[in-house]
């Protein structure tokens, strides 16, 4: 075997060592990012070192580009590199496992680049075998501290090595080939290390399945797809059955013109038998035409005397490629604009086709105060259905519930809790391995530790339920993309979420979003005695002080009254005739000075609040340009917050607070409070100052 192929089969060798690192983060195509060290082998088939040398470069941009979505620039890759380092060394060596994929992506190449260099000198018997020990401890052992997938690597790691091995001993060293022959002694050695992994392998954790095929579950490959053979994301039939990875397809569904996004909601559901969810009990319809308006089209979840309301009204375009039959609505509908059959259990509105329609909601002003006060109590009798759980359910679920809600006091403070711990533990995902049994919530919890939103939503509301809180599932749509050109919100079908809904006693059900990156706009600052403002924006204004003019004569008033003018007095008489026939005009002119004034203060309030975001909006790009290495001036705020959050996902709870600022500064009527103004400005700051840190 000549130099350069037995360099590749050195690469495939180390590709199964390198593999478990490479599908353990959330990557965007981890398959082809395992294959790096193949790739970095294919360069010994340059004639040149010059040409070998570019060849590792590129592979190791080019990798690096895919890992991270975009093309890296220097800089960036500086940058990223040192926070990764120190975040690496801030954390319990069991907890590395928890680092994103773009901070953990360079450190992964380069370290995969350094192994490829000490596997490229592989050029004897003894080598090949220490190399073999090597892996063989590494594997088994990244696998019980951080639950890599071990399996089929170490299986496809000795075999080569065994390949290698068979090589070096069949031939001795010799012009362009590796002849030496093994001593005895070393057939033990390498016995013990095939041994090793097998009787130890018993005693294992269980691991995360591993998709060898999952390059054709990939955004570049779902055109390709057959109809049929893999789920994409959209809500339709079989959305209540949840356990199964998705594909997300970026088709339009509709287009959503309201004053402020909102999430979109298809269906309510209770009833969970591990993998399915659906309403148990009688199911009846009725049916609403638009003249049955009003009044709530279905039971209101919260209680309209104790929670205050506001009217929204919405239309809805349909953009898909047939028309709509489930209609999707915010908060609690009043009237539709077409005729819709009502299912009150589901909430579910059925129209016979639907392109377009226009529906007017009740929609609840939460105060976030009052929530965090509600302690906990009874379940009313009437909502036992939202407190089944399914049979094979783990009691090591509620066990954990139990221990991360320890010392909160109310259904509010364990929801956030739980939220907590899911946003830090576990990891946004479309790919989840398949149960073998109808045990979702365990395999999500003890198992796979990754999913989408179907996964975590369906877990909260276990864990909620199992603290006697009553709690339902909730499918539709997350509000979707700001569209300039549409003045709307575009929805796709990568939009269809799943979140919860919780009871909170004197209340009503409250939604709640525990998907990590998503969150339910409540709000937490009241805006008056009593009340609380619903910020679905997330975004608030600021008024501001007016300039003060000095008042000049007016010419009507110098005619209207010759002694304002500076003239002569006329005789006392006309004088009081002059002034009773002009006693109305200091009234108007006193309303016309308020009103001028009134106009101005609210012309320049909302000047200086567009004059701040557009202020902000550019240097946010500029800053994206050296962070992300990207500039892209036609982005809306929420594009340039999800690309934000992708590079750096412990940056969202600063992010997001930004987007729906700028987003209520750019899109919303109402003018910005002096909070929101001030909350906007805070956050610009600490992001610009964490940046300077970073890049230091």
């Amino acid at each position: 075997m000549n130099r350069a192929w037995y360099s590749l089969l050195l690469g495939a060798w180390m590709t199964a060592l390198f593999w478990p690192f490479a599908h353990a983060g959330g990557y965007v195509h981890p398959m082809l990012l395992a294959f790096t060290p193949l790739f970095l082998s294919a360069a010994d088939l340059w004639p040149h070192w010059s040409l070998r040398a570019a060849h590792w470069v590129l592979v190791l941009y080019g990798e690096l580009s895919l890992a991270w979505n975009t093309w890296a620039s220097l800089h960036w890759v500086r940058v990223v590199i040192g926070g990764a380092v120190h975040k690496l060394l801030a954390l319990p060596v069991q907890d590395w496992n928890q680092m994103s994929a773009h901070l953990a992506a360079p450190l992964l190449l380069l370290g995969g680049f350094l192994g490829w260099l000490l596997f490229r000198q592989c050029r004897h018997y003894g080598q090949a075998l220490a190399l073999g020990a090597l892996g063989a401890v590494v594997i088994p052992l990244n696998h019980v501290l951080w639950h890599l997938p071990a399996e089929a690597p170490l299986a496809a790691y000795l075999i080569l090595g065994l390949a290698v091995l068979a090589i070096l001993h069949q031939a001795r060293l010799s012009r362009g080939a590796y002849r030496l022959s093994p001593p005895r002694r070393h057939y033990l050695i390498w016995g013990l290390v095939l041994l090793m992994p097998l009787v130890v392998g018993w005693q294992m954790p269980p691991h995360r399945a591993v998709d060898p095929l999952g390059i054709f579950k990939g955004p570049v490959w779902a055109s390709l797809a057959p109809v049929g053979n893999s789920d994409v994301t959209g809500y339709g039939p079989g959305v209540t059955h949840i356990g199964h990875s998705l594909v997300p397809s970026q088709q339009p569904v509709f287009l959503a013109k309201t004053s402020s996004p909102y999430y979109w909601q298809a269906a309510v559901y209770s009833h969970f038998n591990g993998t399915t969810w659906s309403n148990s009990g009688v199911i009846f319809t009725y049916a609403a035409s638009p003249a049955d308006s009003g009044i709530p089209l279905i039971t209101p979840s919260f209680g309209l005397a104790a929670v205050p309301n506001r009217q929204v009204v919405s239309t809805i375009t349909d953009l898909a490629s047939g028309p709509l039959t489930t209609l999707f609505y915010t908060g609690v509908p009043t009237s539709f604009s077409l005729p819709v059959t009502v299912h009150p259990r589901s909430q579910r509105f059925v129209a016979s086709s639907a392109k377009h329609y226009r529906v007017v909601s009740l929609v609840p002003n939460f105060n976030g105060a009052t929530l965090s006060q509600a302690p906990f109590s009874p379940a009313p009798a009437s909502l036992s259905a939202d407190m089944q759980m399914p049979r094979n359910l783990s009691p090591k679920v509620a066990q954990l519930a139990a221990r991360i809600t320890r010392g909160t006091t109310g259904p509010w403070a364990a929801a956030n809790a739980i939220k907590r711990y899911l946003d830090h533990h576990y990891r946004y995902s479309y790919n989840v391995t398949p149960t073998q049994h109808n045990d979702v919530v365990n395999h999500f919890l003890f198992v796979d530790r990754q999913g989408y939103c179907d996964q975590f939503s369906t877990t909260f509301i276990m864990m909620m339920r199992s603290l006697k809180v009553p709690a339902r599932w909730v499918v539709g749509y997350s509000p979707g993309q700001w569209d300039t050109s549409r003045h709307g919100y575009l929805v796709r079908a990568v939009d269809a979420h799943s979140w919860a809904e919780i009871w909170v006693n004197h209340i009503g059900w409250v939604p709640f979003d525990p998907t990590p990156g998503f969150q339910v706009p409540i709000s937490s600052n009241p805006t008056s005695k009593g009340q609380a403002h619903v910020k679905p924006s997330g975004a608030l204004t600021t008024p501001s002080t007016p300039a003060v003019h000095k008042s000049k004569t007016s010419p009507i008033l110098a005619r209207l009254h010759p002694n304002v003018a500076g003239g002569k007095a006329g005789n006392q008489s006309q004088h009081r005739r002059l002034s009773s026939k002009t006693s109305w005009i200091w009234p108007a002119l006193a309303l016309l000075i308020l009103g001028l004034t009134s106009t101005a203060l609210t012309v320049r309030s909302r000047r200086r609040q567009r004059a701040l975001a557009e202020r902000l909006w550019p240097q946010l790009q500029s800053l994206s340009h050296r962070r992300l290495g990207v500039r892209r001036h036609h982005q809306s705020p929420r594009q340039w917050g999800a690309e934000w959050v992708r590079f750096f996902p412990d940056d969202r709870e600063k992010i997001w607070p930004m987007v729906r600022l700028l987003e209520a500064a750019f899109y919303r009527q109402a003018p910005l409070t002096a909070f929101e103004e001030a909350e906007l400005l805070k956050l610009w700051r600490n992001l610009k100052r964490q940046s300077r840190r970073q890049s230091a």
